[in-house]
């Protein structure tokens, strides 16, 4: 995948007992039809500059801390582009590494769309009523999810 970087920001650059540097940055990449952040470490670093393209392969999503974060791990690699090959804008409006999501348990647990708003409610706690109406907002147990 070909996108462009953002912007880069450094999150942990710490000295270990080896006496190696472990550094990690986290860098906001995207198209034209979204972005997320890419955590980049070691060798990447290099390769990742504000304002600059980038080729990725072999990438994988991982969450943290229930945000979804872009990842090259050592089957994958980080190379440069010029950035005049990615002349597409960035939608800035669309970042995935901004929704929250949570893991839900099937047995127990519904997603009610009601439009606007994404209500995850737990079933063990709805009356047959709020079943029937799928709407549990008015019954305290539903929680939002953005």
């Amino acid at each position: 995948v070909i996108v462009k970087v953002v912007d880069v920001t450094q999150k942990l650059n710490r000295l270990q007992l080896d006496q190696t540097r472990l550094q990690i940055f986290e860098a906001l990449v995207g198209d034209e039809t979204g972005c997320v952040i890419l955590t980049v470490r070691g060798d990447q670093i290099k390769a990742v500059k504000a304002g600059g393209a980038i080729i990725l392969r072999n990438g994988k999503v991982e969450m943290y801390q229930g945000f979804l974060r872009l990842a090259i791990d050592r089957w994958g690699k980080i190379d440069p582009i010029p950035p005049e090959q990615f002349q597409k804008e960035v939608k800035m409006e669309h970042n995935l590494s901004k929704i929250e999501y949570e893991l839900v348990d099937p047995n127990h647990s519904q997603i009610v769309d009601t439009g606007a708003k994404t209500i995850k409610t737990d079933t063990s706690k709805v009356t047959e009523n709020d079943k029937a109406e799928k709407n549990t907002t008015d019954s305290g147990v539903g929680k939002e999810i953005q």
